[in-house]
């Protein structure tokens, strides 16, 4: 494991209500391809998420959701 990368297993998500069903993607454009490459699809589950951590030891960090713009 590289000592020198303190993001190493760290992969931030953000949760997205739509009509009631709650969407998770990953923050990072470039782990949200490999994931999405992965997974064959752009969102993740709480499975998933629970998957990785225990085969990978990947971490989830769960942040607020990036803000989208309004056009004017």
């Amino acid at each position: 494991m590289n000592e020198g990368n303190d993001n190493m297993g760290k992969i931030e998500y953000y949760k997205k209500d739509v009509f009631g069903t709650t969407h998770r993607y990953i923050k990072s454009k470039p782990q949200a391809q490999q994931i999405a490459v992965l997974l064959k699809k752009k969102t993740i589950t709480r499975g998933e998420m629970n998957i990785m951590k225990l085969l990978f030891g990947v971490e989830f960090i769960q942040v607020f959701a990036p803000e989208e713009e309004t056009p004017l």
